[in-house]
This record gives C-alpha cells, sequence and structure tokens, in this order.
C-alpha cells in the first residue's frame, strides 16, 4: 500500500520533501498556515551538495536559470578593500564535486518549488494551520486550527524555526539570542558601478562585524546579508523591517565599494541572530522534523537552505526504501542527519567567530590562515569544505 504523508509547512524544505517523496512515488500533500506562497529573502547559497539533489528531480536547468554562480569567494577588509583570502568556485568547483555551486534568491528558489510542486499534482492547501497531533499504534491524525482532522502514515515537520511540530516533540525550544544583528536586503545591479562589484560572493571583515554581498538572478540583482556584535539587543528575539539609514551607520568608514552598495539600499530587514541548539528528537513514532525545524543554523556556513534539501532527500529516500515499517525509516532518517546538522551548526558558530575577531592577534592569525591558504595551500584550503560540498545524497548517506 502507498505510504500517505502530510508535510506541514510549504518552505523550501517542505516543498523539497513534498517533490523527494513524489519522485519515490509516494503521495504526500503540504499544508501551510499561510495564505499564500510568501517568495521572498535574501539569497541562499545551493552549493553542490543541494545542487546535485535539484538535478535529481529535474529543476536544476530552471534553477541555474534564476541564479548567479560566482567565480570565486572573496575575503576582504572593510577599510581597505585588500583582498585577505579567496577560494575558488565556478567551473573548478563544479569539476571538483560533479554539481554547480549557485547563489539564489530564498524567494525565487521557493516559487520555482512550488511551481514544480504545483505541475506534478502535489495537493497544496493553505490557511491549514496544524496544532497538535495524535499518534496512533498504525498511524498519526493531524488536527488543524479549523477543527479538521486528517490521518496519515507519516507527518513530516517542515515550518521553520517557530515550529509547532517540533515544539510538541521536543517541548518548548529557548532561542540562544547571541549578541549578533543582522540585515538583509537587495539591489539592484544597474544602481551600482559593475567594476565595483565583481562576479564573486564576497565577505567584508571588520572586528565584530561582517557583509557578504553576492550576484543573483543572472547578475541583475545583488544581494547582501550584513551582521554585526550588539550586545544591547539581548532582550529578545525579534524580525522586522530595518531602518537603512541605521544600517549606513552601522557599516560607517567602510571601503567606498560597500558604500555604494549601502546607499543604494531603500528597503532593507533585521533581526536578532540566534542560535537554538539541534533538536534532540527528530522523529517519534509516525512523526518527523526536516529544516529549520530542528537545526537552525547561523548566518555564517550559508548551508540553511541546503540542509533543509539534503533532509527532504534522505528522509523520502528512506521511506521509500522502507515504505512497509515507516517507524524504522523516520529512526533511521535521525540516526543518519543528525550528526551531520550537529557539525553544521558548530561549524557555523565557528566562522562567526573567525569573522568577527576583534583581537588583532585573533585578526592576525585569521588573515594568515586565510591568505597563506589560499596563495601558497589552495588544494588545502580547498579539502576544508570537502565535508560539505562533497556529500552525495543520491549515492548515499550513511
Amino acid at each position: 500500500m502507498t505510504l500517505q504523508v502530510g508535510v506541514v509547512g510549504a518552505g523550501i524544505g517542505g516543498l523539497t520533501q513534498a517533490l523527494a517523496l513524489h519522485a519515490a512515488g509516494i503521495e504526500a500533500s503540504i499544508f501551510e498556515c499561510s495564505p499564500r506562497i510568501d517568495a521572498e529573502g535574501a539569497a541562499a547559497e545551493l552549493s553542490p551538495n543541494a545542487s546535485r539533489i535539484l538535478r535529481a528531480l529535474h529543476l536544476l536547468d530552471a534553477a541555474q536559470a534564476l541564479s548567479f554562480e560566482p567565480v570565486a569567494q572573496h575575503f576582504r577588509d572593510a577599510r581597505s578593500s585588500y583582498i585577505i583570502g579567496f577560494i575558488p568556485l565556478g567551473a573548478s568547483q563544479s569539476a571538483r564535486y560533479g554539481a554547480p555551486h549557485l547563489q539564489i534568491l530564498r524567494g525565487d528558489l521557493q516559487q520555482l518549488l512550488y511551481d514544480a510542486a504545483v505541475a506534478r499534482e502535489i495537493p497544496i492547501t493553505f490557511g491549514a494551520q496544524c496544532i497538535d497531533f495524535t499518534q496512533r499504534d498504525d498511524s498519526v491524525d493531524a488536527h488543524f486550527a479549523d477543527s479538521s482532522t486528517r490521518r496519515f502514515d507519516v507527518l513530516i515537520g517542515a515550518d521553520g524555526n517557530q515550529s509547532r511540530i517540533r515544539e510538541l516533540l521536543n517541548g518548548p525550544c529557548v532561542a540562544h539570542l547571541t549578541g549578533y544583528v543582522g540585515w538583509r536586503g537587495l539591489v539592484a545591479s544597474n544602481r551600482l558601478r559593475s567594476d565595483r562589484m565583481p562576479p564573486a560572493l564576497t565577505t567584508w571583515l571588520a572586528p565584530r562585524q561582517h557583509l557578504t554581498h553576492c550576484h543573483v538572478r543572472d547578475g541583475q540583482t545583488i544581494s547582501f546579508t550584513a551582521v554585526l556584535r550588539d550586545d544591547s539587543w539581548r532582550e529578545q528575539a525579534w524580525s522586522r523591517a530595518g531602518d537603512p539609514q541605521r544600517l549606513r551607520d552601522a557599516f560607517a568608514g567602510w571601503h567606498a565599494d560597500v558604500q555604494q552598495l549601502l546607499t543604494a539600499v531603500d528597503v532593507c530587514s533585521t533581526w536578532a541572530v540566534t542560535d537554538p541548539a539541534v533538536s534532540h528528537t527528530w522523529s517519534a513514532g509516525h512523526v518527523a522534523l526536516i529544516g529549520d525545524a530542528c537545526h537552525t543554523l547561523p548566518p555564517s556556513l550559508n548551508q540553511g537552505a541546503a540542509a533543509a534539501i539534503e533532509d527532504a532527500w534522505v528522509l523520502a529516500r528512506l521511506l521509500d526504501d522502507g515504505s512497509d515499517a515507516p517507524l524504522h525509516a523516520l529512526a533511521e532518517y535521525q540516526h543518519y542527519r543528525q550528526p551531520r546538522a550537529r557539525r553544521m551548526q558548530q561549524q557555523a558558530r565557528d566562522n562567526l567567530a573567525m569573522l568577527h575577531a576583534s583581537s588583532r592577534w585573533a585578526r592576525f592569525k585569521r588573515n594568515a590562515s586565510l591568505g597563506i591558504g589560499s596563495r601558497l595551500l589552495p588544494e588545502l584550503i580547498t579539502q576544508q569544505r570537502d565535508w560539505i560540498y562533497s556529500y552525495d545524497a543520491i549515492r548515499g548517506f550513511a
């Protein structure tokens, strides 16, 4: 008998989950609490570990048409613009890992996945807020805010970092406030001098601050994320519309290339950066979690979307292989995926500390490592990311 799977959430993870299940011949239905797809947000990184999954779903060509493939990642001094270090991307990385490294707007990726789900006739119900579930011996009942109930063989929580399904499995999640504040925004490329925006993923570094920008939409748009340490914002978690002038003031004195970017910002958003622990329980009975619902990554590894895509594919393959024993498949999913998520989260924390190094000695060590590694030992610095990018969930995930 074909499994019946309910997916709570129509974000990148939830949509990929339904598409991966559909590809495996498993019937999936998506339930989204919002009234429509809200396709917005800054850039997401589709590194090879994620882009090869999109290729398996026959969506890579469409994603490439909406994205940009940077030639390298540059680390620059925020005042002088000196290139501290660099990592080759583009063709060299595609050849190394067998899949491209793309930058795409989260909203564009979400819309692409949604359109694919509609084309493949995957049922999507909007305005459907899952508030509870009841486990049975052979199934799970999902209860919705409109008092309706749906029965499934498996229920998957892909409902983001404020996940109700995670709360029901793990109890309330306490968001650890890091003291970092972030901004995100978009700028049309034609408002900027092209010679000051090279085709590279660029990260500018200063004590307790960093700013990353990249091209998206085939180079027509620049997406940026800026993060700084501000301990005065430790009171509560929040996310809201940002003040462009406050953003410019926070990064005043930086190089002219950064100033021209920030001067062109008309609209931005801002949020308190939190760092919740990876959830202890990812699956229990007939229920499982994917993506931000079980592992939210700080904005310093650029693997949030990629990790959710990995989760979705692995869970779909395990359910396909163990369709007669879904509980065992869900337990295997946690066994395979949780250690990688914990390693990613620790790497993101280490990266954030490295990017924001404040003492002269810490900055010297960081700059020496980046500079010597990229100029004299490029293979060694590239190998440091192999564990992320060479992960091939198509071939296996042990």
